[in-house]
């Protein structure tokens, strides 16, 4: 539907009044009258009545039950991996029912929402799945998460996470939160919307119902599965068959001005829906309805009323609302006043351009009252500003007097203070304007997609996107690189280093162009990680020299470009083998952003988990463990455990657990970090690649049949995200779970595969390298001589290797020494047994807790034996048992066979 005008408004208004309070047949009469002298606005009239229809009987969630019948029909049913249990609502939309997870992988509910095919087009079954398969890449701990989607027997269906919980409304009252307290809890709002924002999904239909909190008070948005996806359909006021369910059906009392005129939705509309619930979560009242309108006049009131002053509104509130905010009506209306009134009336300005250009400048501005920072929402006076310094520095009153008495006379001060004053001022008004240009781009995306027939790729977005940033942002080469830096990683993610290179070339030609040293030094650093990707690393110092003579010509370099270039020669110094430089610059890069107090961003953490990463590389496992507990502390403290870094840190540390033949303490912190992750997200699924050290444990702990299924899903699912890396390391672990399985036919290509596909020293090989696992693939098909052959080569090669890896030759040893045995070689054996325990109490932290010294003490008992010497062999079964129990506890295999050895 066009926008509509005021003069057309003007005439279609009463004709609402009329109809609105008509019968169906009086109704249809006058509609039949005005076509015959006005087709258009007769068409128009009638597509709001059906619109309003529309609006009442769509309750999704929460309309009338099923009838009986429709109940008996799908109960029990099983749609993908779920089975259907009840029915939770019904609407005009469709219905939804509560499901059971019902493969046996994992136990949860889930919300199976059935869409009635009237709402859908021609081919439009199709498109939905399609489109809800896209949505499913939304994954935010505040977002009810798109679990699958798709067509059973002709119906369209969306599987999303079941959340228990009350509206954002219900259950702030209840607990009689204060202001900041519904701020804060606001704030996990906004950074739900912003994450789908950034991954280009509008919500349209944002309101206390569709934002529940947990009983332990997690915020979590609903119906994100119907939004509109932005890289879809003919422009910005098109619609995909998902738009036409989520835009028919918005809510009213939250649309925005543009929403209900049928005009461009943005990133704005979303915004104008948060300034209403936070209005009301703030106050108790709707910015512009009244309980007593008519719905026209709410409509009126929504295309011309301004909203009252959110602090006027609460000086009029029931003592009963001010009650359920800890306060009384005249301290609610003191608190609302200034800064919130300002933030509120500027997320409901009625022409989108006047509104904030995203929920991160929304998220900005609260955060800085919370700070009592100034805010962006009103003008900047230096009385407002002072104002502001004195309460954030109260505490602090001599150098919080002599900084304000700078600000207020206009004194330079000390050419230091006043370089600082410079440096924020610039900073904060940098971080404005990126995130006006980041709404801005996002909007220019949804106006610039044009006729497509089909979604856009990722790729083509990118793509996309770095046209658009190089033409609107070419006079402000600030802002354009900041964005083109983040997309060139994002093609870098995609595994194109050629295009990443080429947009890291286009963000370099700006900064040069632009004259200014900490820009050409950031690009440079930048560019330096992406041609050690490429393995040009000739190129790669020549982007540091110059990176490092431009930081040398800049007078005043920023931290951040400083801890970026030292990144950069960290990374280089490793990929040229030289660990203790790259060590030295990492530290070098900590000390001073530890001095500068910046230990709260994104950097430090890349930084410890950098670190972490090359101490690992050096074989200084003891260290690389120690920095990752720190960064398990730094989450913490930042109320970050069960988010995705949360879980990288836990897999570090089960890897180097398992490293350190630890295998029972990997698998019980495991457990404790998949259990909080679920009760932190809501969902089972966890990214391919923690699901690949959930196999190996598995493997390792003795449920082969386990370890196959969670390998072979993560195999599967990185493959699909276009990981090949992920995917084939996780297949050469599915080939050793298959070997225990004695399932050879299925193994043989998986090992083929990752063999023609890497290289032998490659580091997903640094427990069992792949020939390593070929000698067992033999041994267990009964040809020990093919598997001895396979292993000396094997062993000979790693002798020669400058990089000793105690684990994988370890591991190498062991499988000799059972080669051997099975030859008839007992001395053999009980040579590579005692060189494999040797190696492996290097690698151990302790080896009285090794599994891994535990096998290879087990082998070294059974050589022994078979070379007649009975004492030896008992001595060796006793400390294989005590290690066995320690790394892989009293219950495994393997420490039961131990224990029954050494009873004989």
């Amino acid at each position: 539907m066009a926008g509509i005008d005021p003069d057309r408004w003007r005439r279609i208004s009463p004709l609402l009044d009329e109809l609105l309070e008509a019968d169906a047949a009086r109704r249809a009469a006058r509609l039949a009258q005005l076509r015959s002298t006005d087709v258009s606005l007769a068409d128009e009239v009638a597509a709001l009545l059906a619109r309003e229809a529309a609006v009442e009987t769509a309750q999704f969630l929460a309309g009338s039950a099923l009838d009986a019948a429709d109940a008996i029909t799908l109960a029990g049913r099983t749609i993908g991996t779920y089975t259907l249990e009840r029915p939770i609502g019904h609407g005009g939309m469709g219905s939804v029912w509560l499901a059971r997870r019902s493969d046996g992988r994992f136990e949860g509910k889930a919300a199976v929402k059935f869409l009635n095919l009237a709402w859908l087009a021609r081919g439009g079954a199709e498109r939905f799945a399609r489109e809800g398969s896209a949505l499913a890449r939304l994954a935010h701990p505040n977002i009810a998460r798109l679990l699958d989607a798709g067509v059973a027997d002709g119906q369209p269906y969306l599987v999303l996470e079941y959340v228990e919980g009350e509206p954002i409304d219900r259950w702030c009252d209840a607990r009689s939160l204060d202001i900041e307290a519904r701020v804060r809890l606001f704030l996990d709002v906004l950074a739900a919307v912003a994450h789908a924002h950034n991954n280009l999904i509008l919500h349209r239909d944002l309101k206390p119902s569709n934002i529940l909190v947990t009983s332990d008070g997690r915020v979590k948005l609903l119906d994100f599965g119907i939004a509109k996806l932005i890289g879809e359909g003919d422009g910005p006021a098109a619609a995909t068959e998902l738009t036409q369910l989520a835009g028919r059906a918005f809510t009213p009392e939250y649309a925005a001005p543009e929403q209900v005129q049928g005009g461009d939705v943005t990133t704005a509309t979303d915004v104008y829906a948060l300034g209403v619930v936070l209005y009301e979560l703030l106050c108790g009242s709707h910015p512009t309805a009244r309980a007593d309108q008519a719905p026209v006049e709410r409509l009126h009131a929504l295309l011309e009323a301004q909203p009252a002053r959110l602090s006027g509104t609460a000086a009029h509130a029931p003592r009963q609302v001010a009650a359920a905010r800890a306060t009384t009506p005249e301290k609610l209306a003191r608190a609302l006043r200034g800064d919130l009134d300002n933030i509120v009336a500027k997320a409901l300005k009625k022409s989108p351009g006047e509104r904030y250009a995203t929920v991160d400048a929304f998220a900005a501005d609260l955060l800085r009252y919370l700070k009592h920072e100034p805010v962006g929402a009103r003008s900047d006076s230096l009385a407002y500003r002072a104002g502001k310094f004195v309460r954030r520095h109260r505490f602090g009153v001599a150098a919080g007097a002599a900084v304000l008495a700078v600000l207020i006379a206009g004194v330079a001060g000390t050419a230091w203070q006043a370089r600082e004053a410079r440096r924020e001022r610039d900073a904060a008004l940098f971080q404005a304007e990126r995130a006006l240009a980041k709404g801005n781009l996002a909007n220019l995306i949804i106006g610039s997609l044009g006729d497509a027939d089909r979604p856009l790729t990722q790729r083509e977005l990118l793509e996309r996107s770095v046209q658009l940033i190089e033409k609107q942002f070419a006079r402000d080469p600030r802002i354009a690189i900041d964005l083109l830096l983040p997309i060139a990683g994002q093609f870098a993610t995609l595994g194109d280093a050629a295009q990443e290179l080429a947009v890291m070339q286009r963000a370099a030609a700006l900064a040069q162009a632009s004259g200014e040293p900490s820009l050409i030094a950031g690009v440079a650093c930048d560019t330096v990680e992406t041609e050690i990707s490429r393995r040009r690393l000739d190129l790669a110092r020549e982007h540091l020299r110059n990176a490092q003579a431009a930081l040398q010509s800049a007078p005043t370099p920023d931290l951040q470009t400083e801890v970026t270039c030292l990144i950069a020669e960290a990374q280089l110094a490793r990929a040229q083998g030289e660990l203790e430089h790259a060590t030295e610059r990492i530290q070098t890069a900590l000390a001073r952003s530890e001095r500068a107090g910046q230990t709260r961003g994104n950097m430090y953490p890349r930084l410890l988990s950098l670190l972490s990463v090359v101490y690992s590389e050096r074989g200084d496992l003891m260290r690389s463990f120690e920095t990752l507990q720190r960064l398990e502390r730094l989450a913490e403290d930042a109320g970050r455990t069960g988010t995705l870094d949360h879980l990288t840190v836990q897999r570090g540390q089960a890897m180097i657990l398992m490293a350190w033949g630890e295998y029972r303490a990997a698998s019980d912190s495991v457990a404790a970090v998949v259990a909080r992750w679920r009760g932190a997200n809501g969902v089972d699924e966890l990214p391919h690649w923690f699901e690949y050290t959930r196999g190996l444990l598995a493997l390792h702990m003795g449920d082969a049949g386990a370890a196959r299924q969670l390998l072979a899903g993560a195999a599967e699912r990185a493959r699909a995200r276009g990981h090949v890396r992920d995917a084939l390391a996780t297949e050469f672990a599915l080939a050793q779970a298959l070997i225990e399985l004695a399932r050879f036919d299925e193994a043989e290509p998986l090992l083929a595969a990752t063999e023609a596909a890497l290289p032998p020293n490659a580091r997903v090989y640094r427990r069992v390298t792949p020939a390593t696992l070929r000698a067992r693939l033999r041994l267990a098909q009964g040809r020990p001589a093919d598997a001895a052959e396979i292993v000396e080569r094997e062993l000979a090669r790693l002798d020669a290797s400058t990089f000793k890896d105690p684990v994988a030759r370890a591991a190498a040893l062991r499988t000799g020494a059972r080669v051997r045995l099975a030859l008839g070689d007992a001395g053999g054996a009980l040579e590579r047994a005692r060189a494999a325990v040797a190696e492996s109490q290097r690698a151990a932290r302790d080896p009285a807790r090794s599994a891994d010294v535990g096998e290879a003490l087990l082998i070294e008992a059974q050589a022994q034996r078979a070379s007649g010497d009975a004492a030896g062999a008992l001595r060796a079964a006793e400390r294989a048992a005590g290690a066995l129990t320690g790394g892989l506890g009293s219950e495994h295999p393997l420490t039961r066979a131990a224990q029954a050895f050494a009873a004989r």
